[in-house]
């Protein structure tokens, strides 16, 4: 009742195909099922692309006996996103409840196979979910990655930073370390593991890790911001300035505004303005 609550406030304040998926997930596990459809609907109004609202619209137009609609639906859904024919491991609904129903649905629609390269549908499907902020569907679909090629360190640094962003930092540095003993002259690999120091709060630590990253690549920008924003936090002022100098000319524009941000700190308010202002 209180994810209920919280996801009608985040409608009161952005519509968004995501928050109406997953306000039907919530109605339809409680059994509400036209409320469910209402919001599945709504959904995929916003985002015809989104694969998961049509596999669960599809769900709950089942669930009322609305057969025909209900496999046009999945049809839809596992067109955009061949993944969704695997069922089990790609969806939020219970599964021992509505097992019957997809298994009918798997004999009228013949079930497509997955793709000839699992791997690569799972690890898509997961990079877009990171991209949309979805970080738990994101690593539900690293970890079926993980059936596939459990050493890929691309892998493992996805999975690393989903969990920095789902603020598991043991388990991030675990998969980050994992990642560079594959790809040790990875620098975006060698800037996360700072990234995740940094967010454990090893400030130290994490300013080594982001000058290696600059020794493999030294224009990476986002070592150099973090660099900066590390020196920052340790009161290194003017190391602070000459890294965010060098990540502001190397494009960054999240530099520009922690730039801001360290003059006002400073006291330095014309600055600041000229920074905020580009």
């Amino acid at each position: 009742d209180d994810a209920l609550e919280e996801i009608k406030t985040a409608l009161e304040i952005k519509i968004s195909p995501d928050v109406y998926r997953i306000l039907g997930e919530i109605y339809f596990n409680k059994g509400v099922i036209d409320l469910a459809i209402r919001n599945f609907r709504e959904s995929i109004t916003l985002d015809p692309s989104l694969a998961e609202g049509h596999f669960l619209l599809g769900f709950a137009l089942g669930e009322k006996g609305r057969i025909d609609e209900s496999l046009e639906q999945v049809k839809k859904a596992i067109a955009l996103n061949p993944a969704l024919a695997q069922f089990e491991p790609n969806l939020p609904i219970d599964i021992k409840e509505h097992k019957g129903h997809w298994e009918f649905l798997k004999e009228q629609l013949g079930t497509p196979k997955i793709s000839k390269n699992e791997y690569q549908v799972h690890f898509n499907l997961g990079m877009t979910y990171r991209n949309k902020g979805l970080f738990s569907e994101a690593k539900r679909e690293f970890e079926e990655c993980l059936k596939f090629q459990p050493d890929n360190p691309d892998l493992q640094l996805a999975l690393g930073e989903v969990d920095l962003f789902l603020g598991k930092f043991d388990s991030a540095l675990e998969f980050i370390q994992k990642a560079y003993e594959f790809d040790f002259d990875s620098p975006i690999c060698v800037n996360t593991w700072g990234a995740a120091c940094c967010l454990k709060g090893d400030l130290a630590e994490a300013a080594k890790l982001f000058d290696k990253a600059l020794a493999l690549q030294n224009n990476h920008t986002a070592a150099l911001n973090n660099l900066a924003v590390v020196e920052s936090n340790l009161n290194n002022s003017a190391k602070a300035l000459d890294y965010y100098k060098k990540a502001i000319d190397c494009g960054c524009a999240e530099a520009r505004y922690n730039l801001g941000m360290h003059y006002l700190r400073l006291g330095e308010h014309e600055n600041a303005l000229k920074s905020f202002s580009g």
